[in-house]
Parts: structure tokens; C-alpha cells; sequence
């Protein structure tokens, strides 16, 4: 019987030098890969990274565009759209040691009691909409002086203690395979929605797992996002368009106090769009977002030539950030946008706007136009909207006012596709004459009805002497009659009987 030949081991083939080989091969093939899209794919972006590292950047603003409009009485021009700065108050709570202390020396210098007791009569209307008795009626009441300044002062303080943010938004240009991709990684704290990714640093148990998971997705430094994902909380805005006096009290009262207490607290000046008119023409001006971007009227149209152009400041810095004197420095001045002239009246324009809001008012109309042309050169002098809004504070026309509907109005409305809890209510159904109803819900569910307090929510911007069409009739008759009189078939001594019918061949 023949047995089984052993090989010899030292005759057998070589396989660990041929895994080595294939190993360093395979090493080898993914850092030519990775330096390709680093060097090649990646290179516009980490060459402005490294321009930011050694350059230093600074933008400078442009100051935008002025609107006038002229007083022909008094042949001034009158401007109704110019710009201002205010200052913005923040606290940075990590630096703050007696948050209390701060809140209570702060308080009486920001405290408006006006706009407190604004907003509380507001709760107050919500309030009583979601009450079912008499007795939870009468449990709700204004508060007065004192528990107004009181709340804000505990408002306050709970703001400044607010050292760790409950929210971060990482990103929000993610793709859709990048989104799945961090989903099946199933991380606590971490929350996508649509093509945004966002982080809760209270829920985040191991930072450094968590870090070190995303960063590839987000194409940072694992470290660099482990710190952003502690969520310091180190800027917190107290208020904005503070009076030029309150600034003045704020910096008197850090500079006097420059302990760690106040080092906490900062201003920043922040640029507005000023209308000193208010709501004079302005349907016709538009108004500028926090984003300085024109909307509607002469800001959306001449926004370009309005908000000019940027200018920039670039230098060269050393390892430590500080600049090179002797460096290439790079400058680029503004260039401030044009101002704007209209043909508007201002005296005219005034007078047809209170006429035009008691017309709408005294005929229960829902809205009013009225444009007024000087016949020889056709340039407008006044042109009028109404209901309109003040471009001081815009976001206003969202504001919402409780409804009363009955069951079989309510039973009526209409759902808006694609707007949750949103309907119509037509009030004519023959002439589409209908308003839009927000229905709410609160926490022990109690359903209450809103609507736009103007009726027409962001409906008040347009001009719609212009933007919408409009069914002339009789108007037109002195088309026709000017046609005739130019072609001689009628003079102005022309008369001409109306037996009230016109009797056809038939």
C-alpha cells in the first residue's frame, strides 16, 4: 500500500510574501486615491482653507442706498428709506459667575413696560380662547407693573444660565446618501431631517464616538467637532435695537464693573433699514430682510444698484495671527449704493392714504387702490394700498387674532394642500371671496381658530395697483369718447339722449 507523500514545508510556495505583496499593493492603491482627491478634487477647497490661515479677511460694508420722495409744497426731498445702526446685547453665560447679580443690574435698564404689557395682553387673549367655564375665565387676569418687571427679570436670568445649547445645526447642505449613511450609524443626540443635520449636547453620552463618526461626513478635524459638540453656549442674545441711552447705561455699566461677572456682556451694532414715514408708501418702497435683501417694491426692483457693492480687506498673517506689516495687503473700498428719487408727492401721497383707509372702512370694502398721474408727463404722484404695513417691522402682518366660527362654518372649511392645520373659509363662495384660517392646538387639548389680524397676512405687501389684474369697465368709456373726439365724429357741444334700453332689429 503506497502512502500519502509529505510535502516538505520549505517546498511549499511562498503565500506569505505573496499576501505582503497584495497588501502593500492594495495600501498603496487607496493613498494614491485619497492624495488624488485631496490634491486634485479637493484642491479649490483647501486652498481657500489655507488662504484663510494666512491671510486675514475682512469684508467691508456697503452703506446702502437711500429712497427720497419730494414735497413739492415746500420742494424738499423727504427721505422714506434710509439706514441706522442700534446696538444688540449678548452675554457669553460660560464667563458669567453671579448670573443672579447680572439679571438684576441689567433689568431696570432694558425693561420696556410697554412692550411688556403688549405681550402680555396678547397671552392673555390666547388664554381665554382655550378656557370652557366661567371659573377658568375669571382665574386669568393682567399682570400688573411689578409682575411684568419681575417676569422679565426671571426670563432674563433664565437666558444668562443657558451655559450649554440645546440645539446645534451641523450642517444643512447634506445629500441624501450622506443622511442615510449617518442613520445607519444610529448615534444618540444626532437628528436628520430633509438634507439637515443637528446635534442635542444634553443627549450625547461619549463625545468622542459621536465626533469621530461624523467627522468624515462633515469633512472636519475629529477634535474640532468633539469641541463644537460640547455645545457651549457662548453667545446668547439679551436684546435688540436698544435705544441709543441704553447702550449708553450698558458700557457705562461694564466698564464700571469689569470683574467676571460683567466681562460677560457685549454690544454689537447691527445695521437696519430705516422708514421714517412708517407706513406712508409703503407698498411702493417694499422693505430690506435682516439678510439685506430687497423685497417687493423699489427695494426688490433697484436692489442691486441699492445695496452696491462690498468691499474688501486682505492681509497676510504670521503662524500667530499677527499681521505683516511688511506683507502683500490687499484693499478693495466699498462701493455705496445709488440713491433713489420718486416722483411721488409726499403731501398728496398722505392726504389719498387716510382717504383711501376711510373709504375702505366706510364701504366695508376688503382692499383699496387708488393711483393718481399727472396728465401731461403721466409720472405718478400718489399711489395708495390699503390695508398696507409698516416696513419697520414687517414680520407684523403674521400676527394672528383668535376667530369665533360656528360648527357649521367650521364644518366648511376648506384644507390647503401641503399646510398643516391651515384652511379657507370662503365668505362668498361666487365671487371667491375667502380668508385663511389657522386651527391650533394646545398641550391639554383645547382647538382654537386664528386668522391674519389684517385678514390678509403677507397679502398687505403687494401693490396690487400694479401687481394684480384689474376689470376697467365704465372707466374706459373716456377711451371710447377721447377715440370719437379725435376723429371728429363728436365735439364737446355734442349732446346725446339715454331713453335707458336699446331696441335690437328683432
Amino acid at each position: 500500500m503506497r502512502g500519502k507523500k509529505h510535502q516538505n514545508p520549505e517546498d511549499r510556495p511562498i503565500y506569505r510574501i505573496r499576501f505582503l505583496t497584495y497588501f502593500f499593493v492594495f495600501l498603496t492603491t487607496i493613498l494614491v486615491i485619497r492624495l488624488f482627491y485631496l490634491q486634485v478634487i479637493k484642491h479649490d477647497f483647501y486652498e481657500q482653507v489655507a488662504a484663510k490661515e494666512h491671510f486675514g479677511y475682512l469684508e467691508l460694508p456697503a452703506r446702502r442706498g437711500e429712497i427720497f420722495i419730494k414735497d413739492y409744497a415746500s420742494h424738499e426731498l423727504v427721505r422714506v428709506a434710509t439706514n441706522s445702526v442700534l446696538d444688540l446685547l449678548y452675554a457669553d453665560p460660560t464667563l458669567i459667575e453671579n448670573k443672579k447679580l447680572v439679571a438684576e443690574r441689567i433689568t431696570p435698564i432694558i425693561f420696556d413696560l410697554e412692550e411688556a404689557k403688549k405681550q402680555d395682553m396678547e397671552r392673555v387673549k390666547t388664554d381665554m380662547a382655550k378656557t370652557k367655564t366661567t371659573e377658568e375665565r375669571n382665574s386669568i387676569r393682567v399682570l400688573n407693573d411689578e409682575e411684568l418687571f419681575k417676569k422679565f427679570s426671571e426670563d432674563l436670568l433664565e437666558k444668562i444660565n443657558q451655559e450649554k445649547r440645546q440645539k446645534i445645526l451641523l450642517s444643512n447642505e447634506l445629500k441624501k446618501g450622506t443622511l442615510a449613511a449617518i442613520n445607519n450609524l444610529h448615534l444618540t443626540g444626532i437628528e436628520t431631517t430633509e438634507n439637515k443635520l443637528f446635534a442635542y449636547p444634553p443627549q450625547i453620552l461619549d463625545r468622542t464616538q459621536v465626533a469621530t463618526a461624523l467627522a468624515p461626513y462633515l469633512e472636519m478635524p475629529d477634535s474640532e467637532l468633539e469641541n463644537i459638540l460640547k455645545g457651549l453656549n457662548r453667545y446668547i442674545i439679551l436684546k435688540r435695537k436698544l435705544k441709543p441711552e441704553t447702550s449708553a447705561k450698558i458700557k457705562e455699566l461694564i466698564n464700571q464693573n469689569k470683574d467676571k461677572n460683567f466681562i460677560g456682556l457685549g454690544l454689537k451694532e447691527e445695521y437696519y433699514r430705516y422708514y421714517p414715514e412708517k407706513t406712508l408708501a409703503a407698498n411702493i418702497l417694499g422693505f430690506v430682510t435682516s439678510a439685506g435683501i430687497g423685497q417687493y417694491g423699489i427695494e426688490s426692483k433697484f436692489n442691486t444698484q441699492l445695496q452696491g457693492k462690498k468691499g474688501v480687506f486682505q492681509t497676510q498673517k504670521d503662524s500667530v495671527g499677527r499681521q505683516i506689516t511688511v506683507g502683500e495687503s490687499i484693499i478693495q473700498p466699498a462701493v455705496d449704493g445709488q440713491d433713489v428719487v420718486l416722483t411721488i408727492d409726499r403731501s398728496i401721497q398722505m392726504t389719498v392714504e387716510k382717504k383711501l383707509a376711510k373709504a375702505v372702512a366706510d364701504y366695508r370694502a376688503d382692499n383699496g387702490q387708488v393711483i393718481i398721474l399727472e396728465p401731461k408727463t403721466g409720472r405718478i404722484i400718489a399711489m395708495a394700498n390699503y390695508p398696507t404695513f409698516d416696513p419697520n417691522s414687517y414680520s407684523a402682518v403674521f400676527e394672528k387674532d383668535l376667530i369665533n366660527l360656528k360648527q357649521e362654518e367650521i364644518a366648511a372649511l376648506v384644507p390647503i394642500q401641503n399646510e398643516e392645520n391651515t384652511f379657507w373659509f370662503y365668505r362668498n363662495v361666487l365671487t371667491l371671496d375667502r380668508i385663511k384660517i389657522f386651527k391650533e392646538t394646545s398641550a391639554d387639548g383645547v382647538v382654537v381658530y386664528k386668522k391674519y389680524k389684517n385678514t390678509f397676512g403677507a397679502e398687505a405687501y403687494q401693490n396690487k395697483g400694479i401687481a394684480q389684474n384689474y376689470e376697467p369697465g365704465s372707466i374706459f368709456k373716456i377711451v371710447t369718447m377721447a377715440s370719437a373726439l379725435d376723429d371728429g365724429d363728436v365735439k364737446t357741444s355734442t349732446s346725446f339722449t339715454d331713453p335707458g334700453f336699446l331696441q335690437l332689429d328683432w
